[in-house]
């Protein structure tokens, strides 16, 4: 057994005073009397100090108050048991970009919030229960194994705070992953999620508990910001959205290396999301920035930076044997690339900056620094086709990557296709990875496990785009690196949803208490009640 406050076993001491309580005898009041003779008989010849001091009277009372003050000071020292194998807590914390929200003009956020929520479940573990660390939102990480050493988890809880809020939650189930690899096979592991609401938890081993923070709190912000060059002279497409908590209206300031480029209304609907595309003609700068003006709840999703693409040309080689290729005449229409089309049995030998296959090549293809096979296999690569994919509907794709851009891949029709094996997914179906990149020497490669002329993308607009994200991609001077300070909708709406599992419950609550410790208050109290009781039967007696 061990005690959660040893410090208070000195107030064992107030078990004398108790004594010396039931010893003391009360001196009479003095009253006149018409004779002492029947007084003098009865006197005591003992000294004043020895009668003040009688002998011990009401032994079972003083017992009773005894052993109620000892089961007191059981309860206040915080017993517990102690055994090899205590509990496992492992706890989650959010810190994704919406937990840096500040709720009614605080100065403390949802993430110290939620810090001194978990730090709290920390403080009420026992000495032999283990208590470990993972963070969701950004980049999830264990930041403290299962340990009893439980002042290194409340250190790392108040480094997390001290790094702040950012990213979002797309990685939730990586989290998860880990925090489930702590889990062990029995009943006293749980998980505690610390969070607004915006992590997704899916099924895990053990249990899980929640401390759900945050209230609802106004807010607006950029949800999306990308420029595209039109003719290499200064003219870019600028796509932006916002979202926000509730319809209003708001500007979004544009500039391009402090100077301003123009000022974008829009009118937030219901919804709470809109986007708009405008060109805009920018004469110089290489850093594109939307500001909208703060005051908001939430701070990191006011100011977004895009790298302005660049202008210079972009060399293409399309390898097709077809006569009338929709390929070809989508990346004819983009005004800097300068496209060659070739047979797959007559490859040039000069080397470009992009080569897009629609049929197999017969030879090596020449040199470049970027390829893309459209549903076909390229001799020697890293990628290939694999089974048939009996499901080829798209479900996920990597929204930040460059090829994606203004491309929305829902509900695209695929009449036949191949899962792709190898590097990394970038799109997937039911079936497996449907669009896969990964390096190929000095080469980037790109694979789908689909032809064009397998799906209905040649009739949307999503398919020019997707050429044109391939030549800006491919481009000598591309900057492809993701905006920065774009949150998602999830993240900018920033509203608290409830978290699976039960409710921790708060550390006053007498549930909370160890077994032992409300045993002995239990103990205490029925003694005080069985002690008064005896004291109305000596004064009935009386």
């Amino acid at each position: 057994m061990t005690f959660s406050h040893p410090w208070a076993l000195p107030l064992a001491a107030l078990a004398a005073p108790v004594v010396l309580a039931y010893l003391h005898r009360l001196h009479r009041t003095k009253r006149a009397m018409s004779s002492a003779i029947l007084f003098r008989a009865i006197k005591d010849a003992r000294p004043a100090s020895h009668r003040a001091r009688s002998k011990l009277r009401h032994r079972l009372s003083l017992a009773l108050m005894l052993i109620a003050l000892l089961a007191a000071l059981f309860a206040l020292v915080g017993p517990h048991g102690s055994s090899q194998h205590g509990a496992r807590v492992i706890v989650v914390l959010d810190r994704s970009a919406s937990m840096a929200t500040r709720e009614g003009g605080g100065t403390i956020d949802r993430l110290a919030e939620a810090a001194e929520a978990a730090k709290g479940v920390v403080e009420r573990t026992g000495d032999d229960d283990e208590v470990a660390l993972v963070t969701a939102g950004g980049s999830p990480a264990i930041e403290v194994a299962p340990t009893r050493h439980h002042a290194d988890v409340l250190a790392a809880i108040d480094a997390v705070v001290r790094r702040g809020a950012g990213g979002d939650n797309r990685d939730d189930a990586m989290a998860f992953s880990l925090a489930d690899g702590l889990c062990r096979d029995d009943q006293r592991t749980s998980i505690v999620i610390a969070s607004d609401g915006g992590v997704t938890v899916p099924p895990t081993k053990c249990r899980v508990q929640a401390l759900p923070v945050g209230h609802a709190a106004a807010n607006a912000g950029i949800a999306g910001l990308s420029a595209r060059s039109i003719d290499g002279l200064g003219t870019y497409d600028v796509h932006l959205a916002v979202a926000a908590t509730k319809p209003q209206k708001l500007d979004v300031t544009l500039t391009a290396d402090g100077a301003i480029v123009d000022v974008i209304a829009f009118d937030i609907p219901a919804s709470g999301q809109a986007e708009r595309t405008v060109r805009e003609t920018i004469d110089r700068g290489h850093l594109l920035v939307a500001t909208i003006q703060g005051g908001d709840s939430l701070a990191l999703d006011d100011r977004a930076e895009a790298p302005l693409a660049s202008d210079g040309p972009v060399s293409v080689l399309l390898v097709t044997s077809k006569p009338q290729s929709l390929t070809a005449e989508a990346l004819r229409v983009h005004p800097r690339v300068a496209l060659d089309v070739a047979k797959p049995g007559a490859l040039p030998s000069a080397a470009h900056d992009l080569i897009v296959v629609e049929d197999a090549p017969g030879a090596a293809l020449p040199p470049a620094t970027h390829v893309v096979a459209l549903g076909v296999p390229i001799a020697g690569s890293p990628l290939s086709l694999g089974d048939k994919a009996t499901s080829k509907g798209i479900v996920r794709w990597d929204y930040d990557a460059p090829y994606f851009r203004y491309v929305d891949l829902r509900d695209l029709i695929i009449t036949n296709a191949n899962v792709v094996t190898g590097g990394h997914a970038i799109a997937d179906s039911a079936s497996g990875p449907m669009i896969a990149m990964a390096p190929w020497g000095n080469r980037e490669l790109v694979e789908t496990g689909f032809s064009v002329d397998d799906t209905d993308l040649t009739l949307r607009a999503a398919f020019p785009n997707l050429m044109a994200n391939f030549v800006d991609w491919s481009a000598p001077d591309s900057k492809t690196e993701p905006p920065r300070g774009v949150l998602s909708v999830a993240e900018t709406q920033n509203a608290p949803r409830a978290l699976p599992g039960t409710a921790v419950s708060t550390p006053s609550r007498w549930s909370d208490a160890p077994w032992l410790a409300r045993l002995a208050v239990i103990v205490a109290l029925l003694l005080l009640v069985l002690e008064q009781a005896l004291a109305v039967r000596r004064k009935e007696q009386v």
